[in-house]
């Protein structure tokens, strides 16, 4: 793969990041609920979903999926309803008595990695992503399985690195933002995540 093309797939995966999606609307959230440390376990769980959708495509089962459709689609609905359970729980959380880092009963690790890993792998675009934006630098005349491993790692690196800063960022909110404000930023969060379900819903009902 050229130093030119890797540097142009670096670049438009910046550019993909810099527009908000779920997972990381999830993360400021649970950053502001549960501290920035915490909040990894919530990082975690979205890039395990990734590295999952980046083995599926490599291993051509994007092609797959769409000749079993219908098992596909089952998934799907479960990943919005947990979608919608999760953006449920963030408004729960955003009108606790003291919201934001130090609640009293925190959410276990593996709920949050969970959190995390469900909401990414429900966005059905995410296989589509992988698939269609692969091919665009990968080299025919050279090894395909060691570009996909380097375009792979890349993307888990750049998407690690916001994810984080999404973390760090929620929690240094929570000491300049008053108890107004910061329910007023995770009940945004939580209502962001529900109309994402909401227009899952509907395109998995349209289509």
């Amino acid at each position: 793969m050229p130093f030119e093309t890797y540097i142009a797939y670096v670049l438009t995966v910046l550019i993909f990041m810099l527009a908000p999606g779920p997972s990381h609307l999830l993360m400021l959230s649970t950053s502001m609920a549960e501290g920035a440390q915490r909040s990894l376990f919530t990082a975690v769980g979205d890039l395990s979903a990734n590295v999952l959708q980046i083995v599926l495509v490599s291993l051509g089962i994007a092609y797959l999926f769409n000749l079993q459709s219908g098992v596909v689609e089952v998934f799907q609905y479960m990943g919005v309803v947990y979608l919608a359970w999760v953006g449920v729980n963030l408004f729960r959380t955003a009108y606790k008595d003291k919201p934001g880092v130090g609640i009293a009963s925190p959410t276990s690790g593996f709920t949050l990695w969970l959190r995390g890993f469900v909401t990414s792998a429900s966005n059905p675009k995410a296989l589509v992503f992988f698939a269609s934006l692969f091919p665009q630098f990968i080299s025919t005349g050279n090894p395909i399985g060691q570009q996909v491993l380097i375009l792979g790692a890349s993307y888990i690196v750049i998407d690690g690195a916001f994810l984080a800063s999404y973390a760090f960022g929620g929690s240094r909110l929570t000491k300049y933002l008053g108890e107004g404000n910061l329910r007023l930023v995770q009940t945004m969060s939580a209502t962001s995540i529900l109309i994402i379900a909401l227009v899952l819903l509907w395109r998995l009902a349209s289509g």
